[in-house]
Parts: structure tokens; sequence; C-alpha cells
């Protein structure tokens, strides 16, 4: 299994989108994009708005989501 590193925003705002969640609409000011599953409102997720994200924050924006490591590495190739 390849290892994760740093991962650009747009490709986990991708895998996010691809997998049912939606992105909240704006609530005044913030540097942070917004995630909901319309049909289970317990999956959501919150990624910031730098270019690349770490390690760590993005296994735990993967664990809000409801997602495995094992299962955004699939969906990049």
């Amino acid at each position: 299994m390849p290892r994760l590193g740093p991962q650009r925003r747009r490709n986990l705002m991708r895998v996010l989108r691809e997998n049912g969640l939606v992105e909240l609409p704006e609530r005044g000011k913030g540097s942070h994009t917004l995630f909901e599953h319309p049909d289970d409102p317990t999956r959501h997720a919150t990624v910031p708005s730098e270019e690349e994200i770490g390690t760590h924050l993005t296994r735990l924006i993967l664990a809000q989501a409801g997602k495995t490591v094992e299962e955004y590495l699939s969906h990049l190739k």
C-alpha cells in the first residue's frame, strides 16, 4: 500500500464529492469548506483552504467523512 503524504486540497475535495458529500453554502466569513452527506448528516468534513493539507489532517478529514485511507488512495488512481 502506498504511503499517505501531504495531499492537494482539490484532490481531497474531488474524492469527497465522488463519495456523495456535497459542499455546503458559505456561512459568512471563513477559510474552510464544509461538506455533508445529504442522507447521513453524521458524515461530514471540514476542509481548510490551504493548497496542501498535511498527512495528519488528511486522515482526520477522511475519518470525519467515513472513509479509510485505502478508499481515498484507490479513488486517486
